[in-house]
């Protein structure tokens, strides 16, 4: 299959999907047909040439599919689906369902895992075997997740506009399959990794169910920018919404739409963060992924282009990337951000991030992906570590603790506080996570505390929890990070300045 033919199928396959879900209601047999159909498109398409309608042919074969599954006539199946190959195709409406599929996908019955899977299986078109690569699950178990979801979604009882439509569609004969009986294993669900500490990778997700994550590394934007570590503390989450008639998602109130919008974004970060930051395995970072995320990120812009923290979402992401090159060394090593060769970060992802986040501060609310952003961005211009603004990211976490509270902003505040203040000052700060349940088991705390009593001078407290940091993390260049710096944290060391994230 040529590379032109697959990324026409990738960017089709959603908005196929969202069309037949909205007919026919039933998201499993839908997605089902539409793999069928996606199957025979790769197979016939580079020998014969695309459709002029690709996106009909493909809602026609896999409409036909699906009827034929309802039927159960074998038949006929075979009979259809050979003049499905033949014959001019219905022109099917321009209508996008993608925000649709991504709006079911982030179901809120569905735990933080489920909604991760099904998203990158309806949505970005993984397959489960590559979904489960991602997330070190066995192919099986992660089958059994997306099985669940879909089965979860079809009980909720909770579809797409257009129920008219699907009435009107079915043939009187036909009528969806009885539910099959989920699968009796239990629902798996590793969350990924959370905050960042000095010298190691940026704060990433908040905990799913929780407030945002807070990111830990951000920027600048150009002075003609209103500052939004200067706005109120008012400014709500998660900025102006489009008008009803923008969506074309499922009918709800505007608050509760707001609120399934608000997850899609959830859902798309954690994908990215999952990447940036390898939540276990032999690898820092996934470049799969947060490719994936930064894809269905701008999609999601594409639709909703009203929604300015969407915007400061694709923002965070693309300035938080763009420093992917300097975070690893030729073997693996992890690099601390306060050591990396600042000249293999992408200049064009810094660009386009900058001047996203510009043109969504000061335009309505702002929102904590806004803010974050804002603190990428003054990371990405500063030209060295010795330059970055961090009064200014201070002020930044400042707000953004008013607008989304939690354990993650807490902890980077702890780092900005100590690069303005001391360490002692930062440490201070961290006392206030002790006992917070919420970041019981999480590595990055012990390591944040081990870099800021480092450069106290506290060299043995610093060493134990460096080491108490490398047996809580599952990420093997972490580890290997971490016992480094506590075999080098001696009495006679010499104290030297950390910084922050990478």
């Amino acid at each position: 299959m040529t590379q032109s033919v697959e990324g026409l199928l990738r960017e089709l396959a959603p908005q196929v999907l969202g069309v037949l879900v909205r007919r026919y209601g039933q998201f499993d047999a839908a997605e089902d047909a539409v793999q069928e159909a996606l199957l025979a498109a790769s197979t016939q398409w580079p020998r014969e040439g695309v459709p002029e309608n690709p996106r009909s042919w493909l809602v026609s074969v896999a409409g036909r599919r699906l009827v034929d599954e309802f039927r159960s006539d074998s038949a006929r199946r075979r009979r259809e689906v050979t003049t499905a190959f033949t014959e001019t195709y219905p022109e099917i409406s321009d209508r996008d369902d993608t925000l649709m599929l991504l709006f079911l996908c982030a179901h809120p019955a569905l735990s933080p895992p489920s909604q991760l899977a099904l998203t990158l299986r309806a949505v970005g078109g993984l397959t489960t075997g590559e979904i489960a690569a991602a997330f070190l699950v066995p192919g099986s178990t992660m089958a059994q997740r997306i099985s669940r979801a879909k089965q979860t979604i079809r009980k909720s009882g909770q579809g797409f506009d257009g129920q008219h439509e699907r009435d009107a569609r079915r043939p009187a004969s036909t009528a969806p399959p009885q539910d099959r009986q989920p699968s009796s294993a239990s629902e798996p669900g590793r969350q990924p990794s959370s905050v960042s500490y000095p010298g190691c990778q940026p704060s990433s997700v908040s905990h799913p169910g929780r407030q945002p994550s807070s990111a830990s590394e951000s920027g600048r934007q150009p002075s003609s920018v209103s500052h939004p570590g200067r706005q109120p503390s008012s400014a709500s989450e998660p900025g102006r919404q489009p008008s009803s008639a923008s969506y074309p998602g499922p009918r709800q109130p505007p608050e509760e739409r707001a609120e399934r919008l608000r997850v899609v974004r959830q859902v798309l970060y954690l994908i990215f963060n999952e990447g940036y930051t390898a939540s276990g395995g032999p690898d820092l970072q996934r470049a799969d992924l947060t490719t994936e995320a930064i894809r269905l990120t701008r999609m999601l812009r594409e639709l909703v282009p009203g929604d300015h923290e969407t915007t400061g979402l694709l923002a965070l992401m693309l300035l938080t990337d763009a420093r992917r090159p300097g975070r690893t060394a030729a073997n693996g090593d992890l690099v601390p951000l306060d050591r990396q060769d600042r000249t293999l970060w992408s200049k064009e992802m810094i660009a386009e991030g900058v001047a996203l986040i510009s043109s969504a501060l000061g335009r309505g609310p702002v929102g904590p992906y806004q803010i974050q952003a804002a603190i990428a961005a003054l990371h990405d211009e500063a030209a060295d570590d010795a330059q970055t603004d961090w009064p200014q990211i201070l002020a930044l976490y400042d707000v953004l603790e008013r607008l989304s509270p939690g354990p993650v902003v807490t902890l980077n505040r702890a780092v900005a506080v100590a690069r303005t203040q001391g360490p002692l000052a930062g440490l201070a700060v961290l006392g206030d996570l002790d006992g917070d349940d919420r970041m019981a088991g999480h590595h990055r705390v012990e390591a944040v505390r081990a870099h800021l009593l480092e450069q106290a001078g506290f060299r043995e407290e610093a060493r134990a929890a460096f080491r108490t940091a490398a047996r809580l993390t599952t990420s093997v260049p972490e580890r290997k990070y971490l016992l480094a710096k506590a075999s080098l944290t001696t009495p006679e060391q010499k104290n030297e300045h950390y910084g922050s994230r990478a």
